[in-house]
Formats: structure tokens, sequence, C-alpha cells
């Protein structure tokens, strides 16, 4: 003998919680990404999951798998807009061929001993000829410019120039001991 249920009952709901429990009955509310409420068809009692706790679960005979719903896409990051540059946009020419480059000053030290004074300077490359472009001046740096073989210049400050400045640069070589000659 065979039995044929003809009513039309809806399946029951399922919720499979990530411990391998399930509790069956009629899903009220889903919230991806939050919870979901069941009440339970065993004990009437209205159960609230965690969203964590949920591997997947059953509603109208159709099974979603949590890992198949789609988080929503996070917020960008704050995009940091670069802070603004301040000071002249530096063109530096050469009044013969040479690499000359503009270096910005930022640390110093002096050292008093016994019949001794050691001073000394930390610097970094800014740009070399032709150079072209905006220098920041908002640090209230001093500058030199130098190159490889090249006496240093005086130091000096851009704090107060802004647009295009264009600094005219005679390379002057260092002597290198006895065996150099000045011309």
């Amino acid at each position: 003998m065979e039995v044929v249920s003809t009513s039309a009952e809806q399946p029951a709901d399922r919720v499979h919680l990530v411990n391998g429990g399930m509790v069956q009955g009629s899903i009220l509310e889903v919230l991806p990404n939050d919870s979901l409420t069941i009440v339970s068809a065993a004990s009437g009692d209205r159960k609230t999951f965690a969203w964590s706790e949920i591997a997947a679960y059953e509603q109208g005979g159709q099974r979603t798998d949590i890992g198949a719903v789609l988080a929503p896409a996070p917020a960008p990051a704050p995009r940091e807009e670069p802070a603004p540059v301040y000071g002249p946009r530096l063109h530096i020419e050469t009044t013969k061929p040479a690499s000359v480059h503009l270096y910005e000053i930022t640390g110093e030290m002096i050292a008093h001993g016994a019949n001794v004074t050691v001073h000394g300077i930390h610097y970094r490359p800014v740009c070399a000829a032709p150079c072209g472009k905006v220098i920041d001046t908002s640090g209230g740096s001093s500058y030199f410019f130098g190159g490889e073989g090249l006496t240093t210049s005086n130091r000096f400050n851009l704090t107060d120039a802004r647009g295009d400045v264009t600094a005219v640069v005679k390379p002057g070589r260092r002597a290198c001991g006895p065996a150099a000659s000045s011309r």
C-alpha cells in the first residue's frame, strides 16, 4: 500500500549551524551578514542566530549556503589627498656641462671635544638639473647645489620664492690633492 500526501504544505524551513546543529521551523527574518530568526517547529520558540553561527539555511525549498551570500563591498578607504606643495618651480641652468643636483638639508650636528669641533649635515637629493620640479618649502629648510666631484654651493633658502625660479649655477671642481692645478 502506498500513501501519497496531497496536502499543499510548504516544506519546513531549516537553519544549518556551523556547529553541526539544525533547527527546523519557519524563518521569519533573514538579515544577510547580521542574523537570521526562525520559529522552531519542535518547541515553538523564536530563535535568532548570529550570521557567524550559520552554515546554510533552507527557505521555501531553496538552500542558501552562507558562503554564497556576497558580503557588501567594503567602503573604499578614504583617499588621502597629498598635501599641497608650496614653493617655487625650480629650473637649474648650468654655465658649463656638469651633473648638478639640488639637496635639502634635513639635519645637522655639532660635536665639541678637546681642541676639536666636528660639524656634520644630513641631506637628501631633491632634483637634478634641469629640475623643473615644485620645491616644497613649507618646512623652511636650507638647500645647496652640488654633485659628484663638484664644490658645493653656499646654503640658501627658498621659503619666500614663488612661481618659476631659475637658478644659474657655475659648477666648480674640487681640488684633488697636491697634483691638482687651478685654471
